[in-house]
């Protein structure tokens, strides 16, 4: 991709130039560096669509591992090159005093025009609604309903008795509704799918079983635009969001041996297999349930990520060797990471081009890096080595390692502006954008106690709130993480809500 970027941009930049177009102006040179990029990517995205035959043809696997080696590179180069102490990489971020949910889903630059974009879904109800005796059940039955998005606008705008004008600007408040929503059905499907299956899940399987299905219906969401996602849509995204952790814990077992690991893989290229014991055949139940609804001939690209995940997986042994390298340390995160991300976004999108699996890869990826510093702790205890514990492990605060990552963000951000084929690429990239800093901001006020005074004098600086504050309610929940918890929460927000 990056060969096809500095082509299209310089070809740009001169033919801007030849027209004596490029004066100076700061809103005209920020619109046109707007348009490059979007123009880059469809660039690329018509590139990709003219090799995805192709890639089918052989079977999707060398295009997927050159981009996959180019974007590993590139992202360990940015990570290792960033110097300690490198000044304002967090403001860049968290720009001053204005990290907010609004600032992120309401800014003049980027909205989705709300009469043609139907992500805004039922978000549009007013939490000012409920207070005049408006059924909350009655309310959400009406996004869930199997209907056209327009029409669920119509009848929610006539529940409600709002302006049928298309002239709403929605808030955090609009976006609340339908988030509240996803938690509750991620919750239930996860019970009720794990159940239907003989799912069992282990120490914190479940809780990132969560996440995953909430990060899968969100971009399932922004590709199809859909309210209401079928009985069998959603039985394949918790298979997907539940295959990772089960995976990953099942292997960590020290038993698990080479025949285990190939007979998994044999799976996952359609074969069968004989039954070996109870944990592996819930490996292979959630494999079913995927391949049920991508056949492995119809969706080759699918095989290849699922090949290099499970590699990748198995090759994250590596990390309780105390002496492995900063280097083949992040190989093996990132590619694990990224496949994972990609194994997702092929789940959401139901096919996948070479932009499309940059996207994913490099978020997946970053995500890996902090689902590491998420779990820092758990990993000094059980001697796992990341970047993070090597840091500790050496007597250095974390401060670098921090500022790395935020790094590898602003990297991913500037080469990802829009993606292809999203219906709603506006929302899902502030969705993704709004996510990020979430986490980076929880995870830190979880860790505090690892960054120097400096840094940590520097971050507080971004906000206009004590970050002691923070770190109470983030620390609180920590330990009582769960999809009880979570559940719990919800139901006490439903009766404020309602009361």
């Amino acid at each position: 991709m990056k060969k096809y970027m500095n082509l299209l941009e310089s070809k740009s930049l001169i033919e801007k130039m030849e027209n004596n177009q490029f004066d100076g102006k700061k809103q005209e040179t920020l619109s046109f560096i707007e348009q490059i990029k979007r123009s880059i990517w469809e660039y690329g995205a018509f590139l990709a669509r003219n090799t995805y035959a192709e890639g089918q043809d052989r079977e999707g696997k060398h295009l997927i591992d050159e981009e996959a080696e180019d974007l590993t590179e590139d992202l360990k180069s940015s990570f290792l090159t960033t110097a300690y102490g490198e000044k304002s990489i967090v403001q860049q971020l968290f720009p001053k005093y204005s990290f907010s949910f609004d600032t992120y889903f309401n800014d003049e630059t980027g909205n989705d025009n709300f009469e043609d974009e139907s992500i805004y879904l039922a978000l549009f109800m007013q939490l000012k609604e409920w207070s005049k005796g408006k059924s909350f059940d009655q309310l959400l039955q009406l996004i869930q309903g199997d209907r056209t998005v327009q029409r669920t606008i119509q009848m929610i705008v006539e529940e409600i008795g709002i302006s049928k004008r298309w002239s709403v600007t929605p808030t955090a408040n609009h976006y609340l509704v339908f988030f509240f929503h996803l938690l509750k059905q991620a919750i239930h499907d996860i019970r009720f799918y794990s159940e239907k299956h003989g799912i069992a899940f282990e120490k914190d399987a479940e809780t990132r079983c969560f996440y995953n299905v909430l990060n899968l219906y969100i971009h399932y969401l922004a590709v199809h635009g859909k309210i209401k996602l079928s009985m069998k849509e959603r039985e394949v995204i918790f298979a997907a969001a539940a295959l990772h952790p089960v995976q990953d814990d099942y292997l960590d077992h020290s038993e698990v041996t080479e025949d285990v690991k190939n007979a998994i893989e044999d799976k996952l290229k359609g074969e069968s297999v004989p039954f070996i014991n109870d944990e592996a055949d819930k490996i292979f139940r959630l494999i079913d349930i995927i391949y049920n609804k991508f056949p492995v001939k119809k969706h080759p690209y699918l095989l290849t990520i699922f090949e290099h995940l499970h590699y990748y997986q198995c090759e994250s042994e590596k990390q309780k060797e105390i002496g492995i390298e900063e280097e083949e340390l992040l190989d093996v995160t990132f590619m694990k990471g990224g496949y994972a991300f990609a194994f997702f976004g092929y789940i959401a999108q139901g096919e996948m081009t070479i932009p499309q699996f940059s996207h994913y890869f490099t978020m997946g990826a970053i995500f890996q890096v902090l689902d590491d510093f998420h779990d820092v702790e758990e990993d000094m205890e059980n001697g796992t080595q990341t970047v993070w514990t090597k840091a500790i492990n050496r007597g250095e605060n974390i401060d670098a390692v921090f500022d790395a990552t935020i790094k590898l963000q602003l990297y991913y951000e500037q080469y990802t502006s829009v993606l292809e084929n999203f219906n709603y690429p506006v929302i899902i990239r502030k969705i993704e954008l709004f996510g990020i800093r979430y986490d980076v901001l929880r995870f830190y006020s979880m860790h505090q106690g690892y960054f120097s005074p400096t840094f940590k004098k520097e971050m507080e600086d971004c906000f206009p709130f004590p970050m002691e504050n923070v770190r109470k309610v983030f620390q609180s929940t920590y330990l009582y993480e769960s999809l009880d918890t979570i559940d719990e929460i919800l139901t006490e927000g439903e009766k404020m809500l309602t009361d």
